[in-house]
């Protein structure tokens, strides 16, 4: 697997050493991040009925709006909330965990571009989602000085898992086009980068890294995704 290795001028910063810790930003980071990826799921579930309905029923067509409105919303709305936990959070188990967030959850706005592509516009979907992706990464990358360990003996078998994952869909010719599958290799690769730059492991925690990454990939999955993908994702 991928590891985030801190820069090397920065020092690292033990566990020992963490200090504002308090029981009250424990409780409301758990309130956050518990119900994240259920609130969110829901929330484009929603909004995604309402498009789908708009497209059955000429007479909801102003419903089609409801994508683009629903993100742009989510966009103002959550990274104003999560930039606020942020801002006045002291704890440090918690303020680089909110970066993360604060980090996925702005992606929705460059991200409302997709949801004016209109369905089965794949291959164009995909490039946007390389862009987005790959220029957000190199961005974040560099803010918060955090460099990618390329040589982990993990990586090879982190692929040989994913080919595994997707052999099903490449048998039963799920993939589409050829043109299709490499985009959205590439897309997928792209969403995988940035995630990597914006997920933080620094509460002590596993169980609380862990709700805490859930978290972030339910922020950046919801925006980055569209055409229904923003489900899964």
């Amino acid at each position: 697997m991928l590891e985030i290795q801190n820069d090397p001028d920065q020092p690292m910063q033990k566990q020992d050493d963490l200090k504002n810790r308090s029981t009250g930003a424990l409780i409301l980071f758990l309130v956050f991040t518990l119900p994240m990826p259920f609130c969110m799921g829901l929330y484009h579930f929603v909004l995604w009925t309402m498009e789908q309905t708009a497209i059955a029923s000429g007479s909801f067509a102003y419903l089609e709006w409801a994508g683009p409105i629903g993100l742009a919303v989510q966009a103002i709305l959550v990274s104003g909330v999560i930039a606020a936990l942020w801002y006045f959070t002291k704890d440090d188990r918690f303020k680089p965990v909110y970066a993360g967030w604060l980090g996925a959850a702005l992606m929705a706005f460059p991200a409302l571009t997709l949801r004016f592509l209109g369905p089965n516009n794949d291959q164009v979907g995909s490039i946007l989602q390389i862009v987005i992706s790959l220029v957000a990464f190199f961005i974040v990358s560099r803010a918060r000085g955090v460099t990618l360990d390329w040589k982990a003996g993990n990586i090879s078998i982190a692929f040989l898992l994913a080919a595994f994952g997707v052999a099903s869909f490449a048998v039963l010719g799920a993939f589409g086009s050829p043109t299709d599958a490499i985009l959205d290799l590439l897309a997928g690769l792209s969403l995988g980068l940035l995630a990597a730059v914006l997920v933080e492991s620094t509460t002590g925690n596993k169980f609380l890294d862990a709700f805490g990454i859930g978290a972030a990939l339910a922020l950046l999955g919801s925006a980055i995704g569209y055409d229904g993908a923003q489900l899964i994702l």
